[in-house]
């Protein structure tokens, strides 16, 4: 059993006790880890421990909910403050689990207020799945997130790139920096793909210049690349007849793509064309061939991110952009599963329709899944889908739990038809 904190202990070392007590496989009751109850911090440490306790039952697929706390622990319905941030978490991990859930719901239910909470985006009402990114469009919940033409931590945003449940990306422009264009994704939980980022110094992963915080946000700036995501580039290959012919035709249709620069971004120079820096020798290559040189750079740049504990786990064509340049950038760390984070767990999640069967398995079991291979299964798929133009696996909607049972049941078809 893991001793209590001592009495002069902060709010972190009642959490860390907690934390070493489930790594040694303690039940670990939360009353043996809260101070006297006449203890000043009695009410912030219980707000802690039920957030963190909530996480793990909702990770091994055992959900605990809020209202299970109101008879042991009343006086954390006695505060709105700390109540609206517990509340927050059971909301946030049903979310990532798939389950339905409104700010509404919450506000109707505990008093709570709920005008910072995001609400669901399009593609959660579709799939009732975590999605890292979808157009702007796609989300009318506008919060308190920063609002385009202001500025938000000495960077000015001038257009947003996407968004998704808790977070957005915005092009800035960073004033104490030669007032360079970056990309700012700004989220309320930034925990593991902080971490990752930092750790990867890749030419095909997307790099991070800083980490930065004003709570609750935080946010996490990275170079901007015009460009396109593969998702663009697959729908535009979508029932044509062939992908462009050569690798050269393939950087024209990426550039026609990327459009105009986006508000604010730098002019694009007529002078050095991007297109003439990386893939000089494909040119005249065909446009198979540039999928295969796209395929090994992300091959290579998920090798580098698995040689250093860092599992993606959402790995999909939206995730992945191609730049004027042709490089392909892996994005979108969001549910990685990072070994070297000690206690921070994965959250479960992914996207259906580029899951390995493993994963899905996983996900139906309510167990996180962390394995490499399922990485490279979904870039599999990603260059089936570049090469027939088509997915290799239909994207089923409806309730989340039976549209990933038909998914695994695609899965066990193919593989059975394969092997006769």
């Amino acid at each position: 059993m893991t001793p209590a904190p001592a009495a002069e202990s902060g709010v972190s070392d009642f959490v860390e006790a907690y934390e070493a007590a489930r790594a040694d496989g303690d039940p670990a009751p939360l009353a043996d880890f809260l101070p006297d109850r006449s203890d000043p911090r009695f009410a912030a440490v219980l707000a802690e421990l039920v957030r963190v306790e909530m996480e793990y039952a909702w990770t091994v697929g055992q959900p605990k909910r809020l209202d299970e706390y109101r008879v042991p622990y009343p006086e954390l319905f006695d505060d709105s403050v700390i109540l609206a941030d517990v509340a927050f978490e059971e909301y946030r991990l049903r979310r990532l689990a798939g389950e339905p859930a409104s700010p509404r719901e919450y506000r109707e239910r505990y008093g709570v207020n709920v005008s910072r909470w995001p609400g669901e985006t399009a593609e959660e009402r579709t799939h009732r799945l975590p999605f890292a990114a979808v157009p702007a469009a796609e989300n009318g919940s506008e919060g308190d997130f920063p609002q385009i033409g202001s500025t938000f931590l000495g960077f000015r945003l001038h257009a947003e790139l996407g968004r998704g449940a808790f977070g957005r990306v915005y092009l800035a422009h960073q004033g104490d920096l030669a007032d360079r264009p970056v990309a700012l994704k700004i989220t309320r939980d930034v925990r593991v793909e902080a971490q990752a980022l930092a750790r990867l110094q890749h030419t095909n992963v997307m790099p991070i210049y800083s980490v930065h915080h004003a709570p609750p946000f935080h946010a996490v700036c990275m170079p901007y690349f015009p460009g396109v995501t593969l998702a663009d580039l697959c729908r535009g290959f979508a029932g044509s007849e062939t992908t462009p012919d050569s690798a050269r035709a393939l950087l024209e249709t990426v550039r026609d793509k990327s459009g105009p620069p986006a508000a604010g971004a730098a002019p694009r120079s007529e002078a050095v064309r991007p297109i003439d820096n990386v893939w000089a020798a494909f040119h005249d290559r065909s446009g198979m061939d540039a999928v295969v040189w796209i395929g090994a750079r992300l091959a290579d740049g998920l090798a580098h991110a698995h040689q250093r504990g860092i599992v993606h786990r959402d790995l999909k064509p939206a995730n992945i952009l191609l730049t004027e340049d042709g490089q392909p950038l892996i994005l979108d760390f969001n549910l990685a599963d990072d070994s070297h984070t000690g206690g921070e767990r994965a959250f479960l999640g992914g996207t259906l329709p580029y899951m390995a069967p493993e994963q899905l398995q996983s996900f139906l079991n309510g167990e996180s899944h962390g394995d490499p291979r399922s990485d490279v299964y979904a870039l599999g798929l990603i260059l089936f889908e570049m090469l027939a133009k088509l997915p290799a696996f239909p994207a089923h909607k409806g309730d989340w739990r039976a549209a990933a049972l038909a998914s695994l049941a695609d899965r066990q078809d193919r593989r059975r038809a394969c092997e006769r």
